[in-house]
């Protein structure tokens, strides 16, 4: 060890200390060059990512040796950033659905990030023939020839596939960018074609080819699914061409569908991505979890699914509306019954409609599901961060959106303008909100005064029980009982050591006015209690025709008479033992006295 003192080191970790000095930089200015190293990395089309993300991992372990410490979340962004433009919609996708926290969910880890873009380049790098591998499908199905300019030899794209570039002009492999037959030619922005600016594309007026039998722009807008009655109990998917003008990352938002066998209807549970929503009678629906879930209306959704870059948004008809399903389930036996062909197979399912125009795909996800490139449109605002519908809210939307308050207070904010940007769709009806009835609900508060009275003494009597009372009597009492007369207001109260003495007590108290004053007791007001609902004593009341008037549960105020003057003698035996410094120990003979006065 020419670097080492044996005179001053003496200890293993006095060795490893002096290692480090040597051979570890930890300089300032080498960490800012390996920062700017890290932060500059940057992937180009062609790069190869598995290798590109293994390098940006080894760079940001160097920097935690160097002791610069850098979050999982700024490492995720930072690899994020490094990707090409060509990967946006894909990230922007799982950044919609899982870097954000929802329902107290984490999002992913950097491990996590780094196993689906490895999956997903593997995915793109598998698919390098599949176009030339479809438009031959295409025209076996259709009987038509290809175009010439579009074939490509066999043995050379096998020769070339992973290993050439792509034409920056017209983005094929096949020749390189200088040798591009486009070049210097202007691109319609358009239709995408090449030999013509934009204001001079023909737009809706695209002659047909071929004599007309060709897929020109009418034939193609004819090419939906959706044409039998739209009442009809069944989902349709329609395939429409959407602008590429107003398409871009701020107006689309990724959100999950997942290709369903087992649902037999389509289940959504965003309500904005409704075209034409319609309330129904809560229907059950069940089969998703232990118990059942509810869907609350129907309609039409509409989505956006990116075939070769482009937009193509397609409709799913009658879709209920489940707030309380996890995920948007697609059926794959709607689809099927409406025309539609559904092909699984190499951990991919692709949809196509009748016309068997692709619609949408999916690739497997690590727990055997087959989610799909679905996104929704939205409009961004430039000082917001948020995304609001394109159409007016509903009265119903934005009472959702300030926390379920009244449609008067959300009235009142529209009418003294006390709320920017608050759109609102006066004429749209207001709906009834079940969570606000579930959650909103309480009982009718009790009267003050009884609405009806006995006629003569012993028809009701009102009784209660307290206790037990924080210090045991001289005599061993620890609950007190009260008899009140209905008619007359006369209380008569008696100690017990236990409340299941309390019947035995009701009893000696209904003889005792029978025989001393005539009154025969017909009805007795108490709780559910225990200790007065024994068989024995139910049984002695029906013996003698005495009916037994009980409490709702968790309603004290049905027998407010006896509650009321349990608080009032409480009160006045406390007094009276507080006012005479007397022990506590006495409180039964206060209380007796407290109702004898």
């Amino acid at each position: 060890m020419v670097h080492c003192n044996p005179d001053i080191i003496t200890t293993s970790a006095q060795l490893w200390q002096s290692l480090r000095a040597v051979h570890e930089t930890r300089g300032h200015s080498a960490v800012t060059a390996a920062k700017r190293t890290f932060y500059g990395m940057c992937a180009d089309n062609d790069t190869n990512i598995p290798e590109h993300i293994a390098k940006m991992r080894r760079k940001y372990n160097k920097l935690s040796q160097m002791g610069c410490k850098i979050s999982d979340e700024e490492y995720k962004s930072v690899l994020i950033m490094s990707l090409p433009s060509t990967w946006d919609y894909f990230i922007a996708s799982y950044q919609g659905t899982h870097t954000s926290p929802e329902k107290g969910k984490q999002g992913i880890t950097s491990q996590e990030l780094t196993s689906i873009l490895i999956d997903e380049y593997n995915c793109r790098v598998s698919q390098t023939i599949v176009p030339a591998m479809s438009q031959s499908l295409y025209h076996a199905q259709s009987g038509s020839q290809p175009k010439k300019r579009k074939a490509v030899d066999d043995s050379s794209s096998q020769a070339n596939k992973g290993r050439k570039k792509k034409c920056a002009i017209c983005g094929k492999v096949n020749h390189p960018t200088d040798k591009c037959r486009f070049k210097g030619k202007p691109k319609c922005g358009k239709c995408g074609y090449f030999g013509h600016k934009t204001e001079d594309c023909w737009g809706d007026n695209l002659p047909k080819k071929n004599g007309g039998k060709g897929k020109g722009k009418e034939q193609k807008e004819h090419a939906k699914i959706a044409e039998a009655d739209e009442d009809a109990e069944m989902s349709y998917v329609a395939e429409a061409n959407v602008s590429d003008a107003s398409m871009n990352e701020d107006t689309v938002s990724f959100y999950s569908w997942y290709a369903d066998s087992v649902t037999t209807s389509h289940l959504t549970n965003i309500q904005s991505a409704f075209l034409d929503y319609k309330s129904i009678k809560p229907l059950p629906i069940y089969g998703i979890g232990k118990s059942s879930i509810w869907a609350y209306g129907r309609g039409t959704v509409e989505a956006i699914s990116f075939r070769k870059g482009k937009p193509k948004a397609f409709q799913l008809k009658e879709t209920l509306y489940t707030p309380d399903v996890t995920d948007n389930l697609l059926s794959i036996g709607r689809i099927d019954e409406a025309g539609g062909k559904i092909i699984f197979g190499n951990k991919k399912v692709v949809i196509y409609d009748s016309k068997r125009n692709m619609v949408v795909d999916g690739n497997l996800s690590s727990n055997r599901l087959y989610p799909l490139n679905v996104y929704h449109q939205t409009v961004a605002e430039e000082s917001s961060n948020m995304t609001t519908m394109a159409r007016k809210g509903t009265w119903t939307n934005w009472h959702r959106k300030f926390g379920h308050v009244s449609i008067s207070g959300l009235q009142k904010l529209l009418a003294k303008d006390l709320v920017d940007g608050f759109d609102v769709d006066i004429d749209s009806a207001i709906e009834d909100c079940v969570a606000c009835k579930e959650a909103k609900q309480s009982h009718t508060s009790f009267p003050q005064i009884s609405e009806s009275r006995s006629s003569y003494p012993g028809e009701l009597t009102h009784t209660d029980v307290w206790g037990p009372a924080s210090t045991t009597s001289w005599t061993g009492m620890r609950y007190n009982i009260t008899f009140i007369d209905d008619c007359s207001r006369h209380c008569m109260c008696a100690q017990m050591k236990e409340k299941s003495e309390a019947s035995v007590k009701l009893r000696q108290y209904l003889a005792f006015i029978e025989k001393q004053f005539g009154y025969i007791a017909k009805r007795i007001r108490l709780d559910k209690g225990g200790e007065y609902l024994s068989t024995e004593f139910r049984n002695w009341c029906a013996d003698k025709g005495i009916v037994l008037e009980t409490t709702a549960p968790h309603s004290p105020s049905q027998n407010g008479v006896a509650e009321r003057f349990n608080r009032t003698l409480v009160e006045l035996f406390r007094a009276m033992l507080l006012a005479h410094n007397l022990p506590k120990s006495l409180w039964p003979e206060a209380m007796n006295h407290a109702a004898y006065i």
